[in-house]
């Protein structure tokens, strides 16, 4: 059973999440972000894309990497991704044109993968619009079996492969040209818990001080006077969405409830890697006594 929410796509029986590789992600909106993430109809595109690709997997489709539009751009800007405007249907497109000429660069060194690959349709005659998105597969829920493959169990692999769960945008504030860089700072605090994930079960939040904040908000493109009043919009449940953060105690933050599954998502990251670490402190123990004995 799939419960979609706001474009998050909830997996309630698997109890997973939708989401995207940590190396992905910084090549998106770190190495890309300027270039294609500028905008907060890019991130909804984006979001759009990774959840649907997740729902079909976990539907059972036999290439989860296709995605078709029937009814071409126009029915996909206003009837798919709920956009308005005139405008809505060509902003649409130059950003799915945008991502079909992008490649990013992903571990191992050397590797490249394209973002997607786009194909239309529009037809003279009597003939339906398409549009068919193949999206590559950096941006599949397999990937990162693919990659720990390639790059083996180090501390390096182990990092490049966490999987980090992809929310829906959470709401913006202020000037329209500073909300695609908050939809962007928005994901950065997701993969900051991510790494974080043993703090987050164990304290049950993250410290975010202001340096750190300070930190994410400049990698983002975020001016630094309205952080506070971002975070302090996002803590709290409004008209325009449910709060995006939940306050553990000063300075400490977890997921809001609405985000129970991504949050429950990343606390069992997090126990899996305490447990390794303790199976591993008990083997060297082991070990330094075997030793001893000899």
């Amino acid at each position: 059973m799939i419960s979609v929410s706001h474009g998050e796509v909830l997996v309630k029986v698997a109890n997973t999440a939708a989401t995207i590789g940590s190396e992905t992600l910084n090549a998106l909106i770190i190495d890309q972000g300027v270039k294609l993430f500028g905008s907060l109809a890019s991130h909804r595109v984006l979001r759009w894309q990774i959840f649907t690709a997740h729902r079909q997997a976990l539907d059972g489709d036999a290439d989860p990497r296709v995605i078709r539009v029937d009814g071409g751009w126009s029915s996909l800007a206003h009837d798919v991704l709920g956009m308005r405007g005139n405008k809505a249907a060509e902003q649409v497109r130059n950003i799915i044109e945008a991502m079909h000429a992008t490649e990013l660069p992903l571990p191992p060194h050397g590797n490249y993968s394209r973002l997607l690959i786009r194909e239309a349709h529009t037809p003279r005659g009597r003939g339906k619009q398409w549009i068919k998105l193949v999206l590559g597969t950096a941006l599949l829920p397999d990937y990162v079996q693919e990659l720990q493959a390639a790059v083996g169990h180090t501390l390096e692999g182990r990092r490049a492969t966490r999987l980090v769960p992809v929310l829906d945008v959470p709401p913006v504030i202020g000037r329209d040209n500073e909300h695609g860089a908050q939809a962007t700072f928005s994901m950065l605090l997701v993969a900051y818990m991510r790494d974080r994930a043993r703090e987050l079960v164990e304290r049950g939040g993250v410290v975010l001080d202001e340096r750190t904040l300070d930190d994410l908000a400049k990698r983002a493109g975020v001016p630094r006077d309205i952080v506070r009043p971002l975070l302090d919009r996002w803590t709290q449940d409004g008209d325009d969405g449910p709060a995006f953060l939940k306050v553990v105690e000063s300075s400490r933050y977890t997921l809001g409830d609405t985000h129970a599954v991504p949050r429950a998502f990343i606390e069992d990251g997090g126990r899996r890697e305490l447990e390794g670490s303790r199976a591993g402190e008990k083997g060297a123990t082991k070990r330094r006594a075997s030793n001893q004995r000899a």
